[in-house]
C-alpha cells in the first residue's frame, strides 16, 4: 500500500513522527502496520533507532492457518525492539484473523471466496481465535485487534447480521476475561490443539475456557481443586451442534467429570459459582 521504496517509507515515517512528537509530546506515535513481521520490520526498527525516531509502539498484521504462527511473533518483535534500545515500545498486532486459504484464489474465484468466508467465520475460526488469545497471556504482546467484529466477509456476523460460530468463540473468551484474576491451569494437550485459561472474580466464582483447535473428536475430563467450594457448575459447549449452549449442569460436586464432542474443533466454557 505504498508506491515508493521501503527506504523512502522509513524516511517518511521518521520525518512525520519526529515532527508530530515535538508538537504533541503527550501522544503516542508509532506504526507502521506492516503486513507481517519480517526483514522489512527489522530494518524499520533499526532505522528508527539509528536516527533517534520516536517509536512508542510497533504495529504489524498477522493472518495465519496455525496459532503458533501468530503466537511466536511477539517474542521475536520484543527481541528486535530491545536490541535497538526500544525497551518501552509497545507491541501492537493491529489486524489478525484465521486464514488457512489462498490469497490469489480468494481475490479471483467467486466460488472459492464463498467457501473461504464460511471457513473464516466457522467453528475452526472460533477455536483458532481462542487458542491464540489464550496463548497471548504468556507473550509480550500489548494489544491485539481482531479483524473484524462487523457483518462483513471477515466479521463475527453474517451478511444478515446473525452471529456466527466465531462470534460465540469471541463471546466465550470475553466471559472469561471479565474475571480479572487468572488461575493456574494445566492440560494434557500440547498447548495448541488443546489450551486452557481460567479466571476468578472477587467473589470466588470461576471460569474455565478450553479451546480444542483441529484436535478431532474430544473427550475432556475436568479436575478442579476445591470443587466442594462451589455451589453449582455449568458447562457451555461450542461445536457443530451447539452455539455456546449448556450441556452439563449440576449442584452435586463429586470430583472430576467428563464431557465429549464429535466435532473436529470445539470450545468449552465452564462456569462455577462459589458457595456463598
Amino acid at each position: 500500500m505504498w508506491n515508493g521504496t521501503l527506504e523512502q517509507f522509513n524516511e517518511f515515517y521518521a520525518v512525520t513522527a519526529t515532527e508530530l512528537k515535538k508538537r504533541f509530546p503527550h501522544l503516542k506515535f508509532g506504526g507502521p502496520a506492516h503486513c507481517w513481521f519480517g526483514d522489512h520490520s527489522r530494518e524499520f526498527i533499526r532505522f528508527c533507532a539509528e536516527h533517534n525516531v520516536p517509536l512508542d509502539f510497533y504495529s504489524y498484521h498477522g493472518y495465519a492457518k496455525q496459532p503458533a504462527d501468530i503466537l511466536s511473533t511477539p517474542a521475536k518483535v520484543r527481541a528486535v525492539l530491545d536490541e535497538n534500545g526500544f525497551h518501552d515500545t509497545e507491541i501492537h498486532l493491529n489486524e489478525w484473523h484465521y486464514f488457512p486459504l489462498d490469497w490469489t484464489m480468494l481475490r479471483e474465484e467467486k466460488s472459492y471466496r464463498e467457501t473461504a468466508y464460511r471457513i473464516m467465520k466457522g467453528l475452526e475460526s472460533a477455536a483458532f481465535l481462542n487458542t491464540v488469545m489464550i496463548g497471548w497471556q504468556d507473550t509480550p504482546l500489548d494489544l491485539g485487534c481482531y479483524y473484524t467484529a462487523t457483518a462483513t466477509n471477515w466479521g463475527l456476523f453474517d451478511r444478515f447480521s446473525m452471529p456466527t460460530k466465531s462470534y460465540y468463540g469471541m463471546k466465550a473468551f470475553g466471559e472469561t476475561a471479565l474475571f480479572e484474576n487468572r488461575i493456574r491451569t494445566e492440560t494434557d494437550g500440547n498447548g495448541e490443539s488443546v489450551s486452557a485459561l481460567a479466571s476468578a472474580n472477587e467473589n470466588g466464582d470461576l471460569r474455565i475456557l478450553v479451546s480444542c483447535f483441529k484436535s478431532g473428536a474430544a473427550e475432556l475430563e475436568f479436575n478442579i481443586a476445591g470443587l466442594e467450594n462451589f455451589s453449582s457448575v455449568e458447562l457451555l459447549l461450542l461445536d457443530d451442534a451447539h452455539d455456546l449452549e449448556p450441556v452439563f449442569q449440576t449442584e452435586k460436586m463429586n470430583g472430576t467429570f467428563r464431557v465429549a464432542t464429535p466435532s473436529d474443533s470445539s470450545v468449552f466454557l465452564l462456569k462455577c459459582a462459589h458457595r456463598r
